[in-house]
């Protein structure tokens, strides 16, 4: 599957679950009002998933000078194990924090103001879970 396909396979999904959302309003009856809301809610998940932008003032480098990579994870966390894993495997040079372990970290964690790890800082662009295609377009970007 090529990356234009991961990409297009993942806004299909999520249009389809606004477009779900929308039709069980209509065909519930709900007022006009909540369908308004309905439509109003699916734009805003519409930008917000394909909109937003990822840049942020922090820079990796500011975490760790020699990285121009930062994954912020927690041991507990499975998520972070596989997109460490992932990291290993493709090679990608990267230093972890710990969140929870590493006070010093945790403040540009906090300055972030994301919920959630693993938090990955590629330069200046952040990406919140593991999401390969998104990993590899940042990192590729990096050089």
């Amino acid at each position: 599957m090529l990356e234009s396909d991961v990409i297009l396979t993942d806004f299909y999904i999520h249009y389809k679950y606004i477009e779900v959302l929308i039709k069980e309003a209509l065909l519930h009856g709900r007022n006009i009002i909540m369908n308004k809301f309905y439509i109003v809610f699916a734009a805003l998940a519409l930008y917000w998933f394909f909109g937003a932008s990822d840049k942020v003032d922090l820079h990796a480098n500011d975490v760790d000078s020699n990285c121009s990579v930062v994954m912020f994870t927690a041991d507990w966390c499975p998520v972070c194990k596989t997109a460490k894993s992932y990291f290993d495997r493709m090679d990608y040079a990267y230093c972890e924090f710990d969140v929870e372990k590493n006070s010093f970290a945790n403040q540009y964690y906090q300055q972030l103001e994301t919920e959630g790890v693993p938090t990955i800082l590629i330069g200046n662009r952040l990406t919140v879970g593991f999401y390969p295609t998104k990993i590899d377009e940042l990192i590729a970007d990096l050089d």
